[in-house]
C-alpha cells in the first residue's frame, strides 16, 4: 500500500473534493417524516444482535478482561458488571443522542439547514485542499 500511497492519497483527495461541492451545492430539504413505532422493539434486538456479534466488539471486550486480570482469575461478577456498565452508558449515550437530534430536527428551519450544509462543504474543501497538499509536498 505504500508503495500506492500517491494514487491512494489522489483518489481520496479527489473524492472529498465531490463531497465538499456536492455538500456545498445542495438543496436545502426539510421532510417531515412519522416514525413507525410498531418495529422499536424488533429493530432495538437486531442492533443488539449486530453490536453483539461485531468482532471488534468482542475482542475490545477480551482486552478488557484480560487487562483487568478478570480472565485469570475467572471473577464473573465484576466481568459482569463491567458489561452492564458499559450497556448502561451506551444506552444513556444512544437516549440522549437520539432526544437531542430529536428536540434540534424540531427546531431547524432551511436557514440553518443551509448554513450546516455550507460550513461541512466548505470543512470537507479544506481537508481536500489539505490532502492535495500533503501529496505535492
Amino acid at each position: 500500500m505504500l508503495r500506492h500511497s500517491f494514487w491512494i492519497g489522489l483518489i481520496g483527495a479527489v473524492f472529498l473534493f465531490y463531497l465538499g461541492f456536492k455538500n456545498l451545492f445542495s438543496r436545502t430539504r426539510i421532510e417531515k417524516t412519522v416514525p413507525d413505532t410498531k418495529n422499536l422493539t424488533q429493530s432495538f434486538l437486531s442492533t443488539l444482535g449486530l453490536t453483539l456479534a461485531n468482532p471488534p466488539t468482542i475482542l475490545a471486550f477480551a482486552a478488557i478482561f484480560a487487562g483487568l486480570g478478570l480472565v485469570a482469575d475467572a471473577d464473573y461478577g465484576a466481568a459482569a458488571l463491567i458489561v452492564a456498565g458499559v450497556f448502561l452508558g451506551s444506552a444513556a449515550w444512544w437516549l440522549i443522542l437520539a432526544a437531542g437530534a430529536g428536540w434540534l430536527r424540531a427546531r431547524m428551519g432551511p436557514t440553518l439547514v443551509r448554513a450546516i450544509n455550507v460550513v461541512s462543504g466548505l470543512s470537507i474543501l479544506g481537508f481536500a485542499a489539505w490532502q492535495l497538499r500533503q501529496l505535492f509536498l
